[in-house]
């Protein structure tokens, strides 16, 4: 079975996550690819899986929205 897993981040606390469940499902005979971003921090560690590491990396904005976002953006946040 073959399996992408998509972490676009490629840093801070998902791509631990990523990494080992792409560990997990490949010691259990899955053909695993991890798509991630170019700054992979991750890349010295071991893998049985493949890294495509191409995406751009992106940024995720801290704290709450601007007061001038709207109510959409509350929802999203809750």
């Amino acid at each position: 079975m073959k399996i992408a897993v998509v972490e676009p981040r490629g840093t801070r606390g998902m791509i631990y996550y990523a990494h080992k469940l792409c560990t997990a499902m490949a010691e259990n005979g899955a053909d695993v690819t991890l798509v991630t971003s170019s700054d992979y921090e991750l890349a010295g560690r071991p893998h049985n899986f493949a890294v495509q590491s191409f995406l751009r990396p992106t940024s995720t904005p801290s704290g709450p929205p601007p007061a001038n976002a709207g109510p959409m953006a509350r929802r999203l946040r809750r």
